[in-house]
């Protein structure tokens, strides 16, 4: 049905959208913070490697830290010997998380190094119990 009469009331005139204001600028802290979420692979392959070097020295007793001690027993406990090529298995993990997209040197993949790992870790494995 068409209306009879028109409308009393025009149609609100559209106001200019109200600007937001903008937003505060960020502090130091937020910054940083935003900075290492957006690098936080290479933040923890750092934290690795540092934390296998440190452990390395411990392991060498080069350093006397307290609260490397159980970490350091429980690795001599559980590899004996073996401990030290963990630490450095430990680098290589933090180094290749790290650097990131490097390619591995010589071709070297995952597959080609697990096998003498392997074979190192059984060595170790049958050199252990035998008390030589």
């Amino acid at each position: 049905m068409a209306r009879a009469e028109p409308p009393t009331e025009k149609p609100a005139k559209r106001r200019a959208a109200d600007p937001t204001p903008p937003p505060p600028p960020q502090s130091w802290d937020e910054r940083l913070v935003d900075g290492v979420v957006a690098r936080r692979r290479e933040v923890g392959g750092v934290l690795l490697f540092l934390l296998a070097l440190i452990t390395l020295l411990a392991l060498v007793g080069l350093t006397q830290t307290g609260w490397l001690g159980w970490w350091t027993r429980l690795l001599r406990q559980g590899f004996c010997w073996g401990a030290l090529g963990v630490c450095m298995f430990l680098r290589a993990v933090g180094l290749r998380v790290a650097v990131g997209r490097v390619p591995p040197p010589f071709g070297l993949g995952a597959g080609r190094l697990a096998g003498p790992v392997l074979l190192i870790g059984t060595f170790l494995a049958l050199h252990t119990p035998s008390g030589r």
